[in-house]
């Protein structure tokens, strides 16, 4: 055997940054003039823009995760999310509150994503079958929410520790997350919106809130679903908005450093102690190696979670709200504030935000702390029961997102104006502005794909989908050259996904797209055909009278709220996608039966859009506050 057979070996490069590829080039270089054999891992979608540029073959992670394991990871990782504190829960209670309980919807996500890794990694060292593993020394940490393949590069190390595989590191950089592109329209926004607040404060000092019968807290609630509500009150309660991050919070929430000090004691001691625990160790290894960046974080930022709670707890005996309203009671920050209020005898809603799809074995359905839930149609309402919740907690009243647009599109109505919709007018002015200099002209058909909002709410679902679904439908595009071409990428994410998509269209050559994060429902008027994956605007297309399709590459009918309704086209495998479109189209039949399933398909998931859900939740708090 020659000097040169015996250097060759099978090597696994992990990658995950920009920075990752450009470090490692000239080892790649070094690897393929030694004879080795090369598998590079892109692990998350910034190393896979630098390994495109390239011309470096990769692969990713969900290539090696087999769908079957779903079930058993998911059913699993909530047993984990809602007993990993169980041995420390007192020492992890403040005013009643149970922090671990509080963020049991954060760890579920942060758990998929260390289970779901541990078998990724099993699964690539036994197909691979490596001599050497190289893996970069930094690895960046987004929020719970967003996990990305976080723990691959620890499974991997520990596994290949047992298996006595070589492993070595590479220098890495530090992700730096992009800013977002600044922008002087929204700039100009965000003066006025400012200006706003400021005129409000001048028009509170007029009248002190100790002066009103009624206080209505309104906790993270979006400003147009907010303003919304609040014109249709007619009782004329004060109001209270807040936000975890509001100044009035942390003013009023002051928690010492020694109860900071001993929490972070508690957190030594659990690391310690975890390692022997058997509810957390997975396929042999033990969860807490692979998260214990996470963990860490967790309890050292307790100081801004702790006087979230402190904060609104004094608030609320201070201001004595009567009434709760928020966009989520799971979440850690909302079911803290919800809890507060339910323990003080407030009575506490919750509105719906989105379609519900994965309900996390029953974990997530809503509500789960408040006494209300205001959903937008009748499916969820029964979704919600099917699971255990009873009827009377389940209130019917459409989706108020939707009024302001439906005002701001109907001339007809008089309606005196208030300083409120100074937002509502300006917001419309800068975007019609903005979208005259996208230049988007339409010929006879537009198509638009849109992405969705990327949590990591089930094993079964990946970052990697939206890579693929992008890609995908993209290629799919070449087959209608004369259809303009819109891709809406959800705002999250956006930058990456934005240079990511920028890639494939000019590795496809195509020249009839354009790429925006904005618009929404100037696109969706103007639209032909909609094509995304299981996100609320395929609902909000339906509103237009609009041809859907719904894309799903992961092929999990389980995961799409539209699945088997017959108001969209559904497909789950690429080489479906062309036909999907042109039946979508073209088809006068197919659009015909869609229209007719559509109809049904909105009364049954959001109710009236009479532009009224604002009015009738606004009645539901004014009858539960008089009470």
């Amino acid at each position: 055997m020659n000097e040169l057979s015996k250097n060759k070996k099978k090597i696994l490069l992990l990658t995950h940054t920009r920075e990752d590829v450009k470090n490692s080039l000239k080892m790649l270089t070094k690897f393929e003039k030694s004879g080795s054999s090369i598998v590079v891992l892109g692990i998350d979608f910034q190393s896979q823009i630098e390994l495109r540029k390239h011309n470096i073959p990769y692969k990713v992670p969900t290539e090696y995760f087999d769908k079957k394991e779903c079930e058993n990871i998911n059913s699993e990782v909530l047993n984990l999310a809602c007993n990993w504190y169980k041995t420390i829960n007192k020492k992890l209670t403040y005013i009643g509150i149970s922090l671990g309980e509080m963020a049991e919807y954060s760890f579920y996500h942060i758990f998929v994503d260390a289970l779901r890794n541990i078998k990724i990694a099993n699964s690539i060292l036994d197909i691979e079958k490596t001599d050497a593993i190289w893996l970069p020394k930094k690895i960046p940490l987004y929020s719970p929410y967003h996990l990305r393949y976080e723990c691959l590069s620890k499974a991997i190390n520990y596994l290949a520790k047992l298996k006595g595989i070589h492993f070595s590191y590479y220098q890495s950089n530090k992700l730096e997350r992009k800013s977002r592109s600044t922008n002087v329209l929204y700039i100009v926004r965000d003066i006025i919106l400012k200006t706003l607040g400021w005129i409000k404060g001048l028009k509170a000092k007029t009248k002190e809130k100790s002066d009103y019968k009624y206080k209505v807290l309104f906790f993270d609630i979006p400003l147009d679903i907010y303003l919304s509500i609040k014109q249709a009150l007619e009782k004329n309660p004060a109001f209270i908005a807040v936000s975890e991050t509001s100044d009035s919070v942390s003013t009023y929430g002051k928690v010492s450093d020694e109860k900071i000090t001993e929490l972070r004691e508690v957190w030594k001691n659990f690391r310690r102690d975890s390692q022997k625990m058997e509810n957390l160790i997975f396929d042999n290894i033990p969860v807490i190696n692979l998260l214990s960046q996470k963990f860490s974080r967790f309890f050292y930022n307790l100081k801004n979670y702790l006087n979230l709670i402190d904060g609104m707890y004094n608030l609320i005996q201070t201001e004595k709200p009567s009434m709760l309203v928020t966009m989520y009671d799971v979440p850690g920050p909302q079911r803290a504030v919800t809890k507060i209020c339910r323990n003080n005898g407030i009575p506490t809603l919750v509105i719906q935000h989105g379609l519900y799809i994965n309900d996390y074995s029953g974990f997530y359905v809503m509500p789960k702390e408040a006494d209300k839930h205001f959903c937008w149609g009748n499916y969820h309402k029964n979704w919600a029961i099917k699971r255990g919740k009873l009827p009377e907690t389940q209130i019917v009243t459409g989706n108020p997102k939707w009024d302001s647009s439906i005002f701001m599109n109907d001339k007809s109505k008089n309606r005196k104006l208030s300083i409120y919709d100074i937002y509502y007018f300006s917001r419309e002015f800068l975007e019609n502005l903005e979208w005259h200099l996208l230049r988007i002209k339409p010929p006879k058909k537009l198509i638009v794909i849109a992405t969705q909002y990327y949590k990591s709410d089930t094993s079964c679902y990946s970052s990697d989908e939206n890579v693929v679904f992008i890609r995908d439908t993209l290629r799919a595009m070449k087959d209608f050259p004369k259809c303009q071409v819109v891709v809406k990428l959800h705002p999250n994410f956006y930058e990456e996904y934005k240079e990511l998509t920028k890639t494939f269209v000019q590795e496809l050559r195509l020249r009839n797209v354009k790429i925006t994060s904005r618009h929404l429902w100037d696109i969706l008027k103007m639209c032909n055909l909609l094509i995304t994956q299981t996100s609320t605007v395929g609902l909000e297309a339906m509103l237009f009278n609009k041809s859907i399709v719904i894309y799903i590459p992961n092929g999990s009918p389980n995961l799409n709220p539209y699945a088997g309704r017959g108001a969209v086209i559904e497909v789950y495998k690429k080489e479906g996608l062309i036909s999907a479109i042109k039946d979508a189209l073209f088809n006068k039949e197919v659009q015909m039966k869609l229209a007719v399933a559509c109809k049904k398909f909105i009364n049954e998931y959001a109710y009236r859009i009479d532009g009224k859900a604002s009015y009738r939740i606004a009645k539901l708090i004014e009858s539960s506050i008089i009470k």
